[in-house]
């Protein structure tokens, strides 16, 4: 007798089994049909359409399987899609960026495939090995169907050495411009000094301290000449020294311009400056 009794037990539990775990399966169909009305009014559309798939199977009530297979059919149709176009400032198509769609990694490459997104508004974030990282918002609408987004990135810029500042040319210019005048006033005051030595010696020796005028105002000529041009020297030498001493400094502000001038005149030479503003 406690035999049959137990084994009466077993099989009403074997029986009552399936009807309880068909009930719980109900209970899931409801909630997951509730649970993705949450999630399309929020616009979670790829999220709502898992919970579809659960409660429009075969196993859940009538009533709810077919709403939720109507759901599931809107939902498919409202997903929107996009399509990601990447380019250099030249407009060539670029393949390898990386894609981030607020703060999730999308794509790895540019394939032109379309890519699911929900509807609202996404920040898109691109990164690309020489180029800028790009950040760009969008806004996607129910029903968009491979919107194409275009993905415009920067070169980044590759520093260059800085030309030498306009002002730093033109005061070696200046420099060597009064090197030049040194030099040649140095040579011309030799020259003539040499002279001056060699007619005075010539002097001496032909009449002394009586030479008449006419032999010694030659000499005082090429003595006047030889000073001037000793001076003139001197004077450029330091002005030669001053440009190439003096630091570069890039002005805004139009700098005056400067001309020396030295003239030959008869028994010297005579030298100018003159500054234009």
């Amino acid at each position: 007798m406690r035999r049959r009794a137990a084994l009466s037990v077993v099989l009403a539990t074997l029986a009552v089994a399936p009807h309880r775990a068909h009930a719980d399966e109900k209970i899931a169909c409801v909630a997951a049909a509730d649970v993705a009305q949450q999630q399309r009014s929020a616009g979670r559309l790829r999220q709502a359409r898992v919970s579809l798939h659960i409660c429009a199977r075969e196993v859940c009530p009538a009533i709810v399987k077919s709403d939720c297979t109507q759901w599931l059919s809107e939902v498919e149709a409202s997903v929107p899609t996009i399509v990601l176009r990447a380019q250099d400032p030249r407009g060539q198509d670029l393949g390898d960026v990386k894609v981030q769609l607020d703060g999730v990694p999308i794509a790895d490459k540019i394939d032109g495939l379309p890519i699911e997104i929900d509807p609202g508004p996404h920040v898109i974030t691109g990164e690309r090995a020489g180029s800028k990282n790009l950040r760009q918002d969008i806004v996607i609408h129910t029903g968009d169907r491979n919107r194409t987004v275009a993905l415009l990135f920067e070169d980044i810029a590759v520093a260059s050495p800085s030309a030498e500042p306009p002002q730093a040319a033109r005061t070696n210019t200046l420099a060597w411009v009064f090197t030049g005048v040194a030099v040649v006033a140095a040579g011309t005051g030799t020259f003539f000094g040499v002279r001056v030595l060699s007619d005075r010696n010539s002097l001496q020796k032909s009449c002394g301290a009586s030479c008449p005028d006419a032999d010694v105002d030659p000499v005082r000529t090429k003595q006047n000449i030889a000073d001037v041009s000793f001076a003139a020297a001197l004077l450029s030498a330091g002005a030669a020294t001053y440009f190439f001493l003096t630091p570069s400094r890039p002005r805004a502000t139009t700098l005056p311009s400067r001309e020396v001038r030295v003239t030959p005149l008869l028994g010297g030479a005579a030298a100018s400056w003159t500054e234009h503003f």
